[in-house]
Formats: structure tokens, sequence, C-alpha cells
């Protein structure tokens, strides 16, 4: 039996729901914090549980025992006084690192899977022209209306993954700076597709994918209310992209966007900012 140390006691887990481990992750997006990490955003609803009287044997209380489980914390220990939190012992965990393996069906169904993927929001980090750029999720109204301005110019038989993208850099080539809250909205959509590679050449127009990674997508689909079997489709998606990229499949004309290393594919989307007379209509 699943188990955590709080201030030197065993406390025993018992199951959770699906509807408790949904719960869970509502409370915990309005959380999440870039300067936090996953863990101490999960601690700090813990200590708000256990200071408004709530007990260990509680739903609200087991299932935040769960996610802290599954993030990797072994020991606890907190203070009510002080009104602070320690996690003593902890270990790196496929949910902590919001890896896809802690998003598969069985986790998904029992609820558990929503733990990785507010990990993997929290911490995701995407390589842009070859340097770390850090994703965190940025508020609705500006998602939306982000959204809306890629799918106006999205062209006919265009994948969306690839507007996105061509968003992305046409607004680097607007000039736009890269802590603006529309360049990060446009990032963030880029990787709930899977994106976890682009280069963007403002200068030539051009720009290229080097990677997807499934667990980014899992995570977005996951969190927006898709079912579990949805879930798998996404991954499955995501995954053929990057067998297609690595195999040549998807590959364009490698030679335009900025070359990073022989033996690399690139996938080249249509020029930076087109706007054509075939953009898809309605």
């Amino acid at each position: 039996m699943a188990s955590i140390v709080i201030n030197g006691e065993t406390v025993h887990l018992r199951e959770s729901t699906l509807k408790d481990f949904q719960r869970f992750a509502e409370i915990t997006w309005q959380r999440l914090r870039p300067d936090a990490t996953i863990r101490q955003s999960v601690g700090t609803i813990l200590l708000d549980a256990i200071l408004q009287g709530q007990k260990m044997d509680d739903s609200v209380v087991q299932t935040v025992l769960w996610a802290l489980h599954d993030l990797g914390v072994s020991k606890l220990e907190y203070d009510l006084e002080k009104k602070s939190m320690n996690l003593t012992e902890v270990k790196d965990t496929e949910a902590s690192r919001g890896g896809e393996g802690a998003m598969a069906v069985a986790a998904c169904e029992t609820g558990r899977a929503y733990v990785a993927a507010l990990a993997n929001a929290q911490q995701r980090v995407i390589q842009f022209n070859g340097q770390p750029f850090r994703v965190f999720p940025q508020n609705r109204e500006t998602l939306q209306r982000v959204s809306k301005m890629i799918h106006a110019n999205r062209l006919v038989n265009e994948d969306l993954v690839f507007t996105a993208c061509r968003s992305v850099g046409a607004m680097l080539q607007q000039g736009k700076a890269q802590n603006d809250p529309e360049f990060l909205a446009a990032v963030e959509i880029v990787t709930s597709f899977g994106v976890a590679d682009i280069v963007v050449d403002v200068q030539s127009k051009k720009l290229g994918i080097r990677q997807f990674k499934e667990a980014n997508a899992m995570a977005t689909a996951l969190l927006q209310g898709a079912m579990p079997k949805q879930v798998q489709q996404v991954r499955e998606r995501v995954h053929g992209w990057q067998e297609r990229l690595q195999s040549g499949q998807l590959g364009g004309n490698a030679s335009q966007p900025p070359a990073r290393g022989a033996g690399q594919r690139l996938l080249v989307p249509p020029v930076i900012g087109s706007r054509r007379s075939t953009r898809r209509r309605g």
C-alpha cells in the first residue's frame, strides 16, 4: 500500500476517484506559479487543507497526498503555527517530469495522469532557435484571442500545427518581443501540438521544426478535458509526426532554415506570415 511519512507518522493512501483528481487539477491549475515548482504548488494545497481542519483520511487530502506521492515525495513535515511545509524526502519520477509514461491509458482512467499533466504544464520548456525557452501557461483571454488569429490565417488543407508555427514567426517579424503575452500564447499553442524544438529565421522568412514531444500534446489535451482514448489518439498522432520527421517523410528544403548539424532533418512549413488567396475560408 502506498504511503507518505508526515511529521514522523506513516499515512497510508486509499484510492481516490477520477472526479477527485479532476477537482484537484482545477484547484492546482489556479495555484501554478512560474517561480514555484509543481511540488511546492501541491504542497501549499495540502497545508491549506490541514489548516482548515481537514483530516488525513478526507478525500481532498488523500488526493493531494496521491499527487505528492506520484511527484516523488515520500516524507514531509509541516508546522501549523508557522504555516510552513517542508518536503524532506523527494525523488524524480515520470510524473514529476511530466512525461508521457505517466499519462498512459490506465493513468488517464484513474485520474492520476492529471498530476503528470500539471507538472508538464508548469515546467514546460522547448528549444527555440537552439536555446531553452520556458513556456508557462498564459491567461485564457490571450490564448483565445491568439487562437482566433491562428485559425483566421490557416491555409487550405494546412495542419494547424504549421499555421501556429507560422504565427510565431510572423509575430517575430512584426517586432513582437519574446516576453509579449501574445507571442508567449502563440508559443504555448505551438507546444500544445507537441512541437518541442523550432527554429525561426526572420530574415529569410523561413522556419523549421526539429522535434515533437508527445507529453506536451497529451498534457494539453488532458487538461482541456479530453477523454483517455482521445489523449492516446493525440499521442499516436504526435508520435507519427516524429517518426515521419526522423525518416525524412515530412522533410522540406532543409538548406533554407538555420542549419544545426549534419544529418538532422527539419520540417519546413510555408513562409512565415504568408497571406495567400489559398487561405482557408469559413
